[in-house]
């Protein structure tokens, strides 16, 4: 059934939190056109910004969307804030979620909240997902923040990084005071609920007390030791009438932040340990009635190389499904046989999107430019230039050839 795809990023992080309309709302709209390339023939995607004209031309060509319509710019804003929000206060993306014949499309949500329960409701329109139940009392949300899954996770005797919590500011300070003297280490403390790396911080004890005045303003802080880290993993697991395990990837990251994975990793032993304990978690949500996409973040450590320890649930959508789910739609790749390497800090220059496919179509890299479906391996563009960096994905069924592309485009 064709999805009407709504990416509510937004409601990843409390509206009330210090950062989120100065740093997390701005953010999520540069990065706003990777999410075209999830969709399906017949689908249909809510977007707040201006896409590209020529990058929707490139979407289009390879997901074999001919409706001229797939796109609905919302001309609304809601202040603070909020995709549905915004929707709701837009006539016309209203008008045309109307116009649809609304039992042939099902509603695809980024995270599943109480906010989409009700949205979905007063549109009439379906989301065929989790529980209604485990949605609307919260829980869904609740198992996206970094303290409530860790306290979990160790109920169900899967290993966590040691650390505390606060949510005011002097129980912060003292905190952080206690956790770098046990451990004798910086200090790296996170929002409890935030993505893609903008909610840390590290280093010494001292240091982050100075800067956590504003930090701590809204939301909840999870304080631990700064680790070693040899290797973040991450894995990947589906839950709907059954549990299908997908992988594990090796996650990259440059200054602090998420910029990319390699699909799958090497680390055979490792790989086994994160698959028994994510089934083990998957078995948990799927009594409490939840589905979709489920996604993990483990490290390991230097002195414990072995012993992956669990960090964060994704319980939504996430880069690490986007990028397989494009391979399996669009590529003539086997499901079973696929090598991925995703980054989104690839160095191009201030060049427009048209500019750049033009350098790439003239140089010796034309021949694994992927602009059309059915590619069997090559290189695509998942999110257009912006500040001299764009996002790509390399694919293919063979790990050398994944390597040969990174080498020509300089991508590590």
């Amino acid at each position: 059934m064709p999805k009407i795809w709504i990416f509510n990023i937004d409601e990843v992080v409390p509206i009330k939190d210090s950062s989120y309309e100065t740093v997390f709302v701005p953010k999520i709209k540069e990065i706003f056109p990777r999410f075209f390339l999830s969709l399906s023939p017949g689908d249909k995607i809510i977007t707040p910004i201006s896409p590209d004209k020529s990058f929707v031309d490139y979407a289009s060509k390879i997901l074999r969307i001919k409706d001229e319509d797939w796109i609905i710019k919302l001309n609304k804003e809601s202040k603070p804030y909020s995709l549905i929000d915004s929707i709701l206060k837009d006539y016309y993306a209203l008008k045309k979620l109307n116009s649809l014949n609304k039992k042939d499309f099902e509603l695809e949500f980024f995270i599943e909240t109480p906010k989409t329960v009700k949205f979905s409701e007063r549109i009439g329109i379906k989301s065929n997902k989790s529980d209604k139940k485990s949605i609307s009392d919260g829980f869904v949300l609740k198992m996206n923040d970094k303290v409530y899954f860790k306290k979990m996770a160790k109920d169900l005797g899967i290993k966590t990084v040691d650390g505390a919590y606060a949510s005011r500011l002097e129980d912060l300070i003292a905190k952080i005071t206690d956790i770098a003297k046990k451990h004798r280490s910086k200090v790296m403390i996170k929002k409890s609920l935030y993505g893609g790396g903008f909610g840390n911080i590290y280093g010494k004890a001292e240091d982050i007390i100075s800067r956590v005045n504003e930090f701590v303003k809204g939301s909840r802080v999870v304080i631990e030791p700064y680790l070693n880290i040899k290797k973040v993993y991450g894995s990947l697991a589906v839950i709907s009438d059954e549990i299908e395990f997908v992988g594990v990837d090796e996650q990259v990251f440059c200054d602090g932040k998420w910029v990319g994975f390699d699909y799958p990793t090497n680390d055979i032993d490792n790989a086994k340990s994160i698959k028994k304990d994510t089934l083990k978690l998957c078995r948990f949500l799927k009594k409490k009635g939840v589905k979709g996409y489920v996604n993990i973040d483990w490290v390991a450590t230097m002195e414990k190389p072995f012993e992956p320890m669990a960090m964060e649930l994704n319980l939504r959508n996430n880069g690490f499904n986007y990028a397989l789910d494009f391979v399996k739609r669009y590529s003539s790749m086997k499901a079973d046989n696929i090598f991925l390497r995703y980054r989104e800090n690839y160095k191009c220059g201030k060049v427009s999107f048209k500019k750049l496919t033009e350098l790439f179509k003239s140089s010796s890299l034309s021949k694994y430019f992927i602009d059309s479906p059915g590619f069997k391996s090559g290189f695509a563009v998942m999110n257009p230039p912006l500040n001299g960096k764009a996002a790509i994905g390399i694919f293919s069924d063979k790990k050398n050839t994944v390597l040969k592309i990174s080498n020509l485009l300089g991508v590590k």
